[in-house]
């Protein structure tokens, strides 16, 4: 009986230890992603941008217009927003993640 507690407390150990390994390796991989991303923007040129640098860093642009009147005090909405990719995520997707 002592023997099988003593085994299933390592066993416990180990998928813990192999757990905080992983955790260690995710860091290494996100560090890794971070820096290649930040040399990315550092290089990028921007006199030059082409479709494939442009997909790197944006995620989508979503421009919206109405003809009619939005209330008395607007004539009609117009707006443009970017939603930026970070380390090969969207910022929404970035959110998520965190929360």
């Amino acid at each position: 009986q002592r023997n099988d507690n003593l085994q299933l407390d390592k066993k416990i150990i180990i998928s813990k230890l192999n757990k905080v390994k992983s955790i260690e390796q995710d860091i290494i991989d996100i560090k890794l992603k971070y820096n290649e991303f930040v040399e990315f923007i550092k290089n990028i040129d921007i006199n030059n941008l082409t479709n494939a640098s442009l997909k790197k860093i944006i995620n989508k642009i979503k421009v919206t217009t109405l003809s009619d009147a939005f209330s008395d005090h607007v004539d009609n909405l117009k707006s443009a927003s970017i939603v930026w990719n970070i380390l090969e995520k969207s910022e929404d997707q970035l959110l998520e993640d965190m929360f």
